[in-house]
Parts: C-alpha cells; sequence; structure tokens
C-alpha cells in the first residue's frame, strides 16, 4: 500500500465510491444467493481504500478514516439494498414498495432478529477487514517516521 502525505482529496473519494459501489453490489449478489453477505463488508472496504489509493495519489490516515466511515454506512445501505430486492422477489412488489414494506416488517420480531442479526454480521466481518487495514496503516507510518 502506497502511503503519501498529500493525496487527491477529490479523485480519492470518488475511487473510494466506486469501490464501495462494488461492494455494495456483491452484498446484494451474495444476499440473494441465500448466504450472510458480511463477506461482501471485506470487499467493500479493500475496494474503497484501493480505490481512493488509485484515483487520489496514495493513502494517508485521514484518507483511511474517510473509507471506513463510508464503508460504515455502506453496509448499512447495502443490507437494506439486499432485503429490499428479497422483498421485491418474494412479494412481486416494485423496488419503491418494497423498501417502504420494511419498517412493517420490522414490527414482526423474526424478520426484525433476523434482519439485525444479518447486519451485525456484515458489519462485523468489515470490521475483520477494517482493523487490520487500520493496524498496518499506522505500523507503515511508525516505520517511516
Amino acid at each position: 500500500m502506497e502511503r503519501t502525505g498529500r493525496v487527491n482529496w477529490i479523485t480519492g473519494i470518488v475511487g473510494a465510491l466506486v469501490g464501495v459501489v462494488i461492494g455494495v453490489a456483491a452484498w446484494v449478489g451474495i444476499y440473494q444467493l441465500g448466504y450472510i453477505a458480511g463477506i461482501a463488508g471485506f470487499i467493500m472496504m479493500i475496494c474503497s481504500v484501493k480505490g481512493f489509493e488509485l484515483l487520489g495519489g496514495g493513502i494517508n490516515i485521514p484518507a483511511m478514516i474517510l473509507c471506513v466511515v463510508i464503508d460504515i454506512a455502506a453496509v448499512y445501505f447495502a443490507h437494506k439494498l439486499a432485503v429490499t430486492v428479497s422483498i421485491m422477489q418474494e412479494l412481486n412488489y416494485s423496488f419503491g414498495q418494497s423498501y417502504k414494506y420494511i419498517p412493517f416488517l420490522m414490527e414482526y420480531s423474526e424478520f426484525s432478529a433476523a434482519y439485525y442479526k444479518d447486519l451485525a454480521m456484515g458489519y462485523g466481518l468489515t470490521a475483520v477487514a477494517i482493523v487490520p487495514t487500520i493496524i498496518n496503516m499506522f505500523k507503515g507510518k511508525k516505520r517511516e517516521q
């Protein structure tokens, strides 16, 4: 991982967002196969950091923190999108109807328990990607000093 103090924030953010979109697509696809899509959180983190690094000209600690924040938000939205697509397929609703139906379904403890369990696992697996990446970044910074 190339580290640099100066990065291009605009293109770096674009790169991180493109990477997150790849992870979101993976999340939805894996979820539709009937698996907990948390592994896509790992993909999401790696792709957002790499996207920032490639388009931003490098990565530094503030950029890494930004990628983490983007990934945390993206996991939430990816999971909600995956559940929306599942509702569309099950009930033959439109995307909008399915999205609006989620709060109603959350009133049922079985649905809400499964929803939050999958979301928690997604965050957990994303953390598995985030923590070592950040630790390695800090170790690299200490070696450079």
